[in-house]
């Protein structure tokens, strides 16, 4: 099970990240919540990343088994997800939401509005998609149309990323779910729901 290190590139979000292990059967395989991440500031910095002690699953591609899913109260309810980076959570997922409605460690009776952040499509091998982008580039030189998240995994066979992405984690955690562009959150207080189909 993975664990939430609180880690972030750019520091400038106010932020608390737990673990839970809640599973919760959608059909053939349950989600499980691997990080929560409640944010209570907003800043044009982003949010950066959530470094990991564990790997992700994901296929030959390195498209990874989990979904983001953004937790928050609207006055107004359910949004249109419809900012850069950001999709409503389509039926396939909506399993996640009570995944992380049914976590212990956070109280989800304000949220009225979730929206799922993209990750971000193409191959790590094509050093034209959006994908190797975000695996490899500092985010000084990502392009604005980069909007969402990737996984970085410099030690898995084959390496995801460049290294130099997460010398910043701890030594035993450098694999990172990385946020970038601007897939910054709908409201000033939410959480970011990190949630896996197990291996």
């Amino acid at each position: 099970m993975l664990k939430a290190t609180g880690f972030a590139m750019v520091a400038l979000w106010s932020l608390t990240a737990c673990m839970s292990t809640v599973e919760v059967a959608p059909g053939p395989a349950p989600w499980v919540v691997n990080h929560t991440i409640t944010i209570t500031q907003p800043s044009e910095g982003g949010i950066g990343g959530q470094c990991l002690n564990a790997p992700l699953v994901g296929d030959a591609q390195g498209n990874m088994a989990c979904v983001v899913i953004e937790a928050s109260h609207d006055p107004s309810g359910q949004t249109s997800c419809d900012g850069p980076g950001w999709a409503p959570v389509p039926a396939s997922d909506r399993a996640a939401i009570a995944a992380a409605k049914a976590d212990p460690q956070v109280d989800p009776t304000p949220w009225n509005n979730f929206c799922e952040m993209v990750e971000l499509p193409g191959s790590p091998s094509d050093p034209t998609s959006p994908k190797h982008l975000c695996e490899n580039l500092a985010q000084q030189l990502l392009p604005p149309s980069v909007a969402g998240w990737c996984y970085i995994d410099p030690a898995a066979n084959p390496p995801l990323g460049d290294a130099s992405i997460v010398e910043s984690c701890p030594p035993n955690e450098r694999r990172l779910v990385r946020f970038v562009g601007r897939p910054y959150p709908q409201s000033v207080t939410t959480s970011l729901i990190i949630v896996c189909a197990p291996e």
